[in-house]
């Protein structure tokens, strides 16, 4: 999986959906500030706790034709939340 700097997502403020490069773009409140582009859903298993769950508290923008791409973000970072996987946790620390 892929690794980030951790401490540039402390500063989330939105995130949307690239329908074209199927990227999910998380930014700072400021939208031309980019923090990540994730291209896999997974990846988002790596962000710590509170990352998740201000990502779940923020809508995912996106476009119509691109909602089944966007519903494997929100379904991942629901995921992670509900079942506490994150950076750090218990469950990512399990053999």
């Amino acid at each position: 999986m892929r690794k980030f700097d951790l401490n540039k997502f402390d500063k989330i403020g939105y995130w949307y959906l690239n329908g074209k490069t199927g990227e999910a773009v998380i930014t700072e409140t400021n939208v031309a500030v980019e923090i990540a582009k994730i291209l896999d859903p997974i990846w988002l298993a790596n962000l710590r706790e509170g990352h998740l769950k201000k990502l779940r508290r923020l809508p995912l923008k996106y476009n119509a034709e691109d909602r089944v791409l966007a519903d494997q973000f929100i379904k991942v970072v629901q995921f992670c939340v509900k079942n506490k996987v994150w950076a750090g946790s218990v469950f990512s620390k399990r053999n």
